[in-house]
């Protein structure tokens, strides 16, 4: 006969003694809501972002992933909240010659002198300094495709790295924000979730799921050999997912100009016909 491990986390224990823990688990973790700002946004949110959030941010190439996290991180030091940053997909000194050329010469948020390495338990170890020495509430993640893998395959990865990152942030009352390329760049549609590179455990586990697309410019044969494939300002965020009550799922209008995304001038509401895009600009 086989015999079950017993342990204090995974125990039988009654609803009110439960609740009761719970309880005192808010009390020593004050519950925040962090709003982005953006009215739209944080409507969709309910509120805003919470303690214990993990958010997903995918899109294609340059379509301004890096610079939605660094428009919300702005606005969250503006409200006295403590930003942690894992740029892996930069030196940290081109990390912060981005901030400079948006005109931030003095950031005021924290990260590592250097990245040394790229696993989730280096990474991990950072923060919980971060959280002992400067109070760190929001950590920003950019990108976990650029994470080492430690010889699991890519599905699995993605699979395990999703739960440990989740039960960190609700563990210690934190907002993760993650970045994860989409499979292709879209210019013809909003990407959806099944687009998102390594799919399924990641948009499935994750609190709130954010698409960005930015629409393409008309660009001449010729103009798109000499200077690439041009994206327009006009920026939308989809609200993909909401784990929250009254939150909603919908489209936000924004603008992306000096690598920052401004304020929407309309929200619009989960489309019955999603890749008519001529809609979201009208």
């Amino acid at each position: 006969m086989q015999l079950i491990n017993k342990s204090p986390e995974d125990r039988i224990i009654s609803a009110v003694e439960l609740q009761v823990e719970i309880k005192k688990f808010r009390d020593e973790h004050p519950f925040a809501e962090v709003k982005s700002k953006i009215p739209s946004l944080d409507k969709l949110l309910a509120g805003g972002f919470r303690t214990g959030n993990l958010v997903l941010l995918s899109g294609g190439t340059a379509v301004g992933k890096s610079q939605t996290f660094m428009t919300f991180s702005k606005s969250f030091e503006e409200q006295g909240f403590k930003c942690l940053w894992f740029p892996f997909e930069l030196k940290q000194e081109e990390f912060l010659e981005r901030w400079e050329k948006c005109g931030v010469v003095n950031p005021n948020f924290y990260l590592p002198r250097r990245i040394t390495d790229e696993t989730w338990a280096w990474t991990k170890a950072k923060i919980e300094e971060g959280i002992k020495n400067f109070g760190i509430n929001i950590v920003f993640i950019d990108d976990i495709g650029s994470m080492n893998r430690q010889g699991m395959t890519e599905n699995d990865f993605y699979s395990w790295l999703i739960r440990e990152i989740k039960s960190f942030a609700r563990s210690r009352s934190l907002i993760i924000f993650i970045i994860q390329h989409t499979r292709k760049d879209f210019y013809d549609r909003v990407p959806q979730m099944q687009d998102i590179k390594s799919s399924g455990d990641l948009p499935n586990k994750s609190d709130i799921v954010l698409m960005i697309w930015r629409k393409r410019k008309d660009q001449k044969r010729d103009e798109i050999y000499d200077e690439g494939i041009q994206l327009g300002t006009k920026t939308i965020l989809d609200v993909t997912k909401v784990r929250r009550l009254g939150g909603k799922t919908g489209f936000v209008h924004l603008h992306y100009g000096d690598n920052f995304l401004y304020t929407e001038e309309d929200v619009f509401p989960e489309l019955e016909e999603k890749d008519d895009v001529d809609k979201l600009f009208e």
